[in-house]
């Protein structure tokens, strides 16, 4: 790939990846997500949604750990990115990071205090946590 990357290539690859995704093919679309990170950073256009999606893509591929990075990289280019605390807080649970799980989600829960999801994970690390009254109050 050319290190002069037009957006609308990178737009392409980023739509591309997106369909991969859609169609179940997701680890043809990690691979394809995968290239255009890289191609955004070698021609300095990477964005948080970049990263982003790679997580969802690794979530949806039961890769924990990986999704933990990608989810990582989002926080720190873009603290405010929406869904983040979320997705990074469940799959910390899911890495057996509780206490850091717990911090992500009660940020998320700051941010979307209705969201049954957020309300879900903190349930589910309050309970790996042991405090079984908090559990059942966010559950």
């Amino acid at each position: 790939m050319s290190h002069n990357l037009s957006t609308a290539s990178l737009d392409d690859m980023r739509r591309r990846a997106r369909e991969l995704q859609a169609a179940g093919r997701l680890a043809d679309a990690i691979q394809l997500q995968v290239e255009n990170i890289n191609a955004a950073m070698r021609s300095c256009q990477e964005q948080a949604e970049d990263y982003h999606r790679l997580g969802v893509m690794l979530f949806a591929a039961k890769d924990f750990v990986a999704a933990v990075r990608a989810f990582e990289r989002v926080r720190k280019e873009k603290a405010d990115f929406p869904d983040v605390g979320l997705n990074l807080g469940l799959c910390l649970i899911l890495t057996g990071r509780f206490v850091e799980a717990l911090t992500e989600l009660r940020q998320a829960a700051e941010e979307s205090p209705d969201n049954l999801n957020v309300l879900g994970g903190l349930a589910h690390v309050y309970g790996k946590l042991g405090d079984q009254n908090s559990a059942r109050i966010q559950g």
